[in-house]
């Protein structure tokens, strides 16, 4: 999951921050936890206080995570539902160029 979560982030770069900061969160969240268990396969008793600490890190990246999912489904359901106030989400459309925008720019 957390190269599935990664892949994401890569692709939300061009969505907005909201969705950078979800999956970030996400990969995080996969790979402390993933941390986690591995120490617990590997002998319990001698990181016993290290699993927890990457339990923790897990959870605290899990509520960043979900945070930002609920600040996005304000903004899309106040759009949804055309209220007057609109909340920030922090566009990054024309931070990365598209593919298509590079080729035309090689073209001139």
């Amino acid at each position: 999951m957390a190269v599935l979560s990664a892949i994401f982030l890569i692709c939300s770069l061009k969505t907005n921050v909201v969705f950078v900061i979800i999956f970030a969160s996400l990969v995080g969240v996969f790979g402390a936890l993933s941390g986690a268990y591995f120490l617990l396969a590997a002998d319990f008793a001698g990181n016993a206080a290290t699993v927890g600490t990457f339990v923790k890190v897990g959870g605290m990246f899990g509520f960043v995570a979900s945070l930002a999912g609920w600040w996005i489904f304000l903004s899309i359901m106040l759009s949804t539902m055309d209220f007057p106030v609109a909340i920030p989400v922090g566009d990054l459309s024309g931070w990365i160029r598209s593919g298509s925008q590079k080729e035309s720019f090689m073209d001139v």
